[in-house]
């Protein structure tokens, strides 16, 4: 696991489908946001790709800067730069990625939280700038507070609020529907 990690459970953002508390269907991972502040500490715990271990939990990070596209600078799981997406390890976009099997992970973003307080001193919005955004996003403080408990991959984690608020504020308001579909007659995946 990752000891001494501030990873502030009011500001991770655990994807969820409303209606049935599940990770969104088309989706093979989690996303959760880390503090800026904690990125060396995060480099420091990784896994190198020459020793990652299948069964065992594995950390690695993105070899270059943030990309959200190719190109990019990729590192597969064996340690060799790739021009694209070829395996688990070979991302660009998130700081870093857990993951014990191939396929299945936790993929960590880095985010900066500053507090906005009214004249009296009271917080009433969270403001936030996520590493791949240059803008920065406030949140009304009921959006995440109290927070409340669901059931994510099995385990029974905080979640914010009001969930699909904060989806449709990080996402879009679309964000239960998939960017693509399936055609049943062939076979092939088109946008929605």
């Amino acid at each position: 696991m990752l000891p001494c990690l501030q990873i502030a459970a009011t500001f991770l953002v655990i994807i969820l489908i409303c209606s049935d508390g599940n990770i969104i269907p088309y989706d093979s991972d989690m996303d959760i946001f880390v503090l800026a502040a904690d990125e060396q500490k995060i480099r420091r715990l990784a896994t190198e790709r020459v020793n990652i271990t299948k069964g065992q939990f594995n950390l690695v990070t993105r070899p270059g800067p943030y990309c959200t596209l190719n190109p990019g600078e990729r590192m597969n799981c064996k340690g060799q730069k790739v021009p694209s997406m070829q395996d688990t390890c070979s991302f660009c976009g998130p700081l870093a990625r857990m993951f014990m099997d191939y396929g299945n992970y936790i993929d960590m973003f880095l985010i900066n939280i500053e507090l906005h307080t009214d004249s009296s001193g009271v917080p009433i919005q969270l403001g936030y700038v996520i590493e791949e955004e240059a803008r920065l996003g406030l949140l009304e403080l009921p959006i995440l507070l109290p927070q409340r408990r669901c059931r994510m991959m099995g385990l029974d984690v905080p979640c914010p609020h009001h969930p699909g608020v904060l989806l449709g504020m990080l996402y879009n308001t679309q964000w239960l529907k998939p960017y693509y579909l399936c055609n049943p007659e062939t076979g092939k995946w088109e946008n929605s």
